[in-house]
């Protein structure tokens, strides 16, 4: 795991993909600050709260973009995972990722690949 807050983790995050060509990519970044669950806390502590821990993430997508160009720049792919409904999804920025960069979107439910927790029945 990397932490896109520590711009020395990022840098050797980097650096090896200088030396592999073609390499692939999965990123996936906490949705937690951008699911509809947040509307609660909002309604409860306020924007302040909310804006503070979206500019935090947002500074890790700025990292991730950074990594994630260098991979398609030499020829590899990237694939980004998040819930349909993440509010990542709406930002500004990653929809210009993703037009930039000729991305297509694929959605998909767990349950539909047999994904499931402990307990041996998907969610509702």
């Amino acid at each position: 795991m990397i932490d896109l807050q520590d711009e020395g983790q990022v840098s050797k995050l980097i650096t090896p993909a200088d030396d592999r060509k073609s390499a692939d990519a999965w990123v996936s970044l906490p949705c937690t600050d951008f699911t509809p669950w947040q509307h609660m806390n909002v309604h409860g502590h306020g924007w302040g709260f909310q804006e503070k821990r979206r500019k935090q993430a947002k500074k890790m997508l700025a990292q991730a973009k950074r990594f994630m160009k260098k991979i398609l720049a030499e020829g590899g792919r990237v694939a980004i995972e998040w819930p349909a409904n993440s509010g990542w999804w709406d930002l500004d920025e990653v929809k210009e990722f993703e037009k930039e960069n000729a991305f297509r979107r694929v959605c998909f439910d767990g349950c539909m690949l047999g994904v499931h927790g402990k307990v041996k029945y998907p969610s509702p």
